[in-house]
């Protein structure tokens, strides 16, 4: 009876052995890259202690490289990771990685995370991610031509936080998440071979200027997928495109959109919603909408932009393509002169008609022209060419400045201010020919919510002037309408409670 107790110890210590696996971690303690052999303490290299993680138990948890402060290169090829990874550095600013091919050679089927490092290669990428694969970015730094990082394939996601990665960053999986939070990027693509990830930029930012010599100039480009932009700046770059594949879905929120030489942009049938943005300096306008592509802007300024072209200083519609602008403002939006010169029709708003319907919807909009401007602009707040195709409706807003509507282009103009004539053709419920000074709007500034508006006086007409049919529940700034016995005209309720919670005036106990 005493014959099976061996076999029975025997099964207890394997089982307690598999409950012993763990995790390890492995020191690197050389910065050269020797013909690999052992990680011994005191002497392991960074190939050294992959081999070495690679050879581990993979059920035994996801083993760690530790590099110190100090700078490793590695010249005899590609790195290679075969099971879940961490590679953790002392931070961007202290440990430095370098190599002449890419860090890791064909990863897929598992989790890379790279952390506290710079790295860099005198090739294309530095760094990829495969089929089913979960790369992992944290504090990772990327010099100017130091290579691009991307992913690519089915079901692979892609984390970059706080990283400042000064190459491109390209995610290119069919299916699976992108996400940047924290983060600053000097180019951003998504260009998949078929469908298309899911992006997700939170409070980044992308500047041209991280590589200011960089040819062709920096840009984000889309090419499909769904992309959420939250919280961010774009700047200093060539555009924002939104290129190739109908049925995109772009969302711009909370975006500073400052300093750049060309618009956001469809060329294709997408949906488009900005909302809080700011459209600032921006010397190619601030957007396009074209390409049968529908937009909806809400609570946002485009202030100062301007082009070198014949319609649409902020914002030309054409193509086919529809925009619906609502609580937003513009103010010193203009034409270069030489386009002024050549009869530029729209400096804040522009249309082409000649190419598809077009539709412009602008509700509770407040339209301010600059101080000087260019001789010879034609409409210098709404205009456009080949009016028979386009919809124009312009309800509660105010215009200062002229209007040139070709063809009959406005169809629907209830509760408007114009100022100080009557180029606009607005209907009787509208107020035309007002002097500046009756409108009364003030600078344009911090008057509460996310983006600069002009707040008009108490005594100004736009007080209670806007049609009840019309009007829009909040305004620019997020607070009610009405205050009054009628909404206001444009984009600002004078006198508006800024709290819906508390709107009885009474305050939580």
């Amino acid at each position: 009876m005493s014959r099976p107790l061996p076999c029975l110890l025997l099964l207890i210590g394997l089982s307690s052995g598999a409950l012993d696996a763990r995790a390890t971690t492995f020191t690197v303690t050389r910065t050269d890259d020797p013909s690999p052999d052992d990680c011994l303490p005191g002497d392991c290299s960074l190939r050294e202690a992959t081999l070495a993680a690679n050879a581990n138990d993979p059920a035994a948890g996801t083993d760690r490289i530790q590099l110190a402060a100090a700078s490793y290169t590695l010249v005899r090829g590609a790195l290679t990771c075969t099971q879940d990874l961490e590679l953790v550095g002392s931070g961007s600013a202290a440990t430095h990685v370098t190599t002449d091919v890419e860090l890791f050679a064909n990863q897929h089927d598992h989790t890379l995370s790279v952390r506290g490092l710079s790295m860099q290669t005198t090739v294309s990428n530095v760094l990829t991610m495969g089929d089913d694969g979960h790369l992992v970015l944290d504090d990772v730094s990327v010099p100017v031509g130091g290579g691009s990082v991307q992913s690519y394939g089915t079901g692979t996601s892609l984390e970059v936080r706080d990283s400042d990665l000064r190459d491109t960053l390209r995610c290119n999986q069919s299916t699976g998440p992108c996400t940047v939070v924290d983060s600053s990027l000097l180019n951003f693509y998504v260009v998949p071979a078929s469908g298309g990830p899911t992006v997700l930029i939170q409070r980044s930012i992308v500047d041209g200027d991280l590589d200011p010599g960089a040819t062709p100039a920096p840009a984000v480009v889309l090419h499909a997928g769904t992309t959420a932009i939250q919280d961010s700046t774009i700047t200093h770059t060539a555009a924002l495109r939104i290129l190739d594949n109908p049925g995109q879905q772009v969302s711009l929120l909370r975006v500073h959109y400052v300093d750049n030489s060309g618009p956001v942009s469809t060329d294709i049938d997408a949906d488009v919603s900005i909302a809080d943005s700011e459209f600032r300096d921006n010397v190619g306008r601030a957007l396009r909408v074209d390409g049968d592509a529908n937009w909806i802007v809400r609570g946002s300024s485009f202030i100062d932009n301007q082009v070198d072209d014949s319609a649409g200083g902020a914002i030309v519609v054409q193509g086919g393509a529809s925009v619906h602008i609502e609580n937003s403002t513009f103010s010193g939006n203009s034409f270069s002169t030489a386009a002024a010169g050549n009869g530029a029709r729209g400096a804040a708003i522009g249309y082409h008609g000649d190419n598809g319907s077009v539709s412009v919807v602008l509700r509770h909009v407040t339209i301010v022209p600059p101080t000087v401007m260019p001789f010879g602009i034609d409409g210098t707040a709404i205009g456009g060419f080949d009016g028979a195709s386009v919809d124009v409706d312009v309800s509660n807003s105010i215009v200062r400045g002229s209007c040139r509507f070709d063809g009959g282009a406005l169809r629907n103009h209830a509760g408007n201010i114009e100022s100080p004539g009557d180029t606009c053709g607005f209907d009787g419920s509208s107020q035309v020919s007002v002097p500046p000074a009756d409108v009364a709007l003030g600078t344009l500034g911090d008057h509460g919510g996310p983006t600069p508006t002009y707040e008009p006086a108490g005594t100004s007409v736009a007080v209670d002037a806007g049609g009840a049919p019309q009007c829009l529940e909040f305004d620019q700034r997020g607070y009610l309408r009405p205050a009054g016995s009628a909404c206001d005209a444009g984009a600002v309720e004078v006198d508006a409670i800024d709290d819906v919670i508390f709107a009885d005036g009474f305050d939580q106990a």
